[in-house]
């Protein structure tokens, strides 16, 4: 037999055995039998059915374990708000759903139909841009505002989740984030969650195929006439996001191109790669930023308290250890990749006061 909880932010709604599991996936259902190997899914909507559909419960978002033995998860933050709820509670007006349908664009590709709407998750605040509107074009230096308005006059754009196109759809945030495949570090006793998001757009397209149909074309990167992002800056920035109340605790830009920099352009953020770790003594390291530095920052406040150049950037995300009673943190310092800088082959170590 399997041993089931189904928990909401409120209660505990379900705890027992069971022979099975079955629950709603992003790409259809999922069933779990004893024996299942562990695994954590995220749910997507629909019924939630314990056994033989005596208790069943309407999901939408949140998370499926099965495990030897209970494990704690933080609220996803990035993806969906956590939620649990029985059909019956779900008639109660003071209970709004933690993901939202909302209308978005269809297709103008012949033949294809796209859904009407996509689910946004209620809080916290996205964590990068939305859409690219006419707020959001450069304003970096005239050239650049002006070089990216000629390319739009060719594009499709304006608000999030407009779909592919022949013609070329601006796509924001790009495929490179928001949070990037660097993840994220969970402070339990902050309640916070550390993450560094880029904000910089893409160009998706699609291709006409021998079949008369459309296949996607790749994506490219959205830049102004000196390949920096045609968004308007911050590009890059590092969050803290408190998880219990659903709300960005702090957040400040984070990256920079010393190109720019050395020419009095300061605070505009950059793509990253590579992600965050939390100390229990309140630091957060980083480094991923093109301008090649390792940081780390005030875990409450997001304080900027130290910096060291490396050899190379620091596209990965940091780890760290003890030997002898002291503690280090080490970071790959390989460079090179999507940002293009140079390369090396170097680990580098910190030593903690």
């Amino acid at each position: 037999m399997l041993k089931v909880s189904v928990i909401s932010p409120e209660a505990t709604l379900f705890e027992g055995e069971a022979a099975s599991v079955t629950a709603p996936a992003f790409d259809g259902e999922v069933g779990i039998l004893p024996q299942h190997a562990p695994m954590v899914t995220v749910l997507g909507t629909g019924e939630l059915r314990i056994g033989d559909g005596t208790a069943r419960f309407r999901v939408e978002g949140g998370f499926l374990q099965v495990v030897d033995e209970p494990l704690p998860l933080p609220a996803p933050v990035n993806e969906a708000a956590d939620d649990m709820l029985p059909e019956t509670m779900r008639d109660e007006d003071d209970l709004p759903p933690p993901v939202r349908e909302i209308p978005v664009p269809g297709s103008d590709v012949p033949g294809e139909k796209t859904w009407p709407t996509q689910p946004r998750p209620v809080a916290p605040p996205p964590l990068a841009r939305q859409g690219f509107t006419e707020a959001d074009i450069t304003n970096r230096t005239p050239e650049a505002t002006r070089a990216v308005r000629d390319q739009l006059a060719k594009l499709k754009w304006g608000r999030s989740h407009i779909p592919p196109s022949v013609q070329g759809t601006v796509v924001s945030p790009g495929f490179h984030g928001g949070a990037t495949w660097s993840g994220a570090s969970y402070d339990p006793d902050r309640g916070l969650l550390y993450l560094n998001t880029n904000d910089v757009p893409y160009i998706s397209v699609l291709r006409p195929n021998a079949a008369g149909g459309y296949d996607f074309g790749g994506y490219t990167y959205f830049s102004d006439h000196e390949g920096y992002p045609a968004q308007r800056p911050p590009w890059g920035w590092l969050n803290a996001v408190d998880v219990a109340k659903g709300r960005i605790a702090w957040r400040i830009p984070f990256g920079a191109y010393p190109e720019l920099e050395r020419s009095g352009l300061k605070g505009l953020g950059a793509q990253s790669f590579g992600g965050t770790i939390v100390t229990g003594g309140g630091l957060v390291f980083i480094g991923g930023s093109p301008d090649e530095k390792f940081r780390a920052y005030d875990a409450d406040t997001g304080k900027e308290l130290w910096s060291h150049p490396l050899p190379a950037g620091g596209y990965a995300t940091p780890c760290t250890y003890m030997v002898g009673g002291k503690q280090y943190v080490v970071i790959a310092a390989g460079g090179g990749g999507k940002l293009g800088t140079r390369s090396s082959d170097t680990y580098v170590a910190f030593a903690l006061p």
